[in-house]
């Protein structure tokens, strides 16, 4: 009886601590969400934006350009550049480019361009800092609609958030910003600006542009 007794405690204990892990991962997400929905969006107007990306009380520099087609799938292109902290270094160049990785440090990207017919955004990027702590650095946010049949569609939205890094090692870029966590929408949409807005609390608005 005792035996029994003990090895349905234990099993009570596997259990238990099984749903509590369960539990926290389940929360991590949302956990997440709520952090993003605590920060302000940088507002990024055509041209040089001088915002401080890494922090340290200096700016930085993000340049947005307008890609014309001469139809409605034209684009904007966005590149970041971080002030040079340690002009001795890097051939005494004044400005490092940031450039994207995803989570495997696999693919590479040396700048962002948005994605967009007449109908609505399917892809765009938005430049967020904490409210509170002006040393940390920015993050990026990247949404990202499924096609679908056309442009006009509702489709779910996948969220990329990118957190500024260093590179201490001298491995390769001194900054880039690297994927850190998907988030996949509740809802369908057809502007992700609408799905920034509902699904993290963003605010969204083109009049910055």
């Amino acid at each position: 009886m005792v035996s029994l007794t003990l090895r349905t405690l234990l099993g009570c204990l596997f259990l238990c601590t099984g749903l509590l892990r369960g539990q926290r991962a389940q929360a991590r997400p949302t956990s997440l969400v709520d952090s993003l929905r605590t920060m302000r969006v940088v507002p990024l107007a055509d041209g040089p934006n001088h915002v401080d990306l890494n922090g340290d009380g200096k700016p930085d520099l993000v340049w947005r350009a307008w890609r014309d087609n001469g139809n409605a799938h034209g684009f904007d292109v966005l590149t970041f550049y971080v002030s040079n902290p340690t002009p001795e270094y890097y051939d005494g160049r004044p400005w490092l480019l940031v450039p994207l990785y995803d989570s495997t440090h696999a693919l590479e990207q040396d700048f962002y361009r948005t994605f967009q017919g007449a109908d609505c955004v399917l892809e765009d990027v938005f430049l967020i800092r904490s409210k509170s702590d002006s040393q940390a650095p920015a993050l990026l946010v990247r949404a990202t609609r499924d096609f679908g049949e056309t442009f006009g569609d509702t489709m779910p939205v996948t969220f990329v958030v990118y957190r500024l890094v260093t590179d201490s090692m001298g491995l390769g870029s001194p900054y880039s910003f690297r994927a850190i966590r998907t988030i996949h929408s509740r809802r369908r949409f057809c502007d992700v600006g609408e799905a920034f807005e509902k699904e993290l609390g963003l605010v969204y608005s083109r009049s910055a542009k």
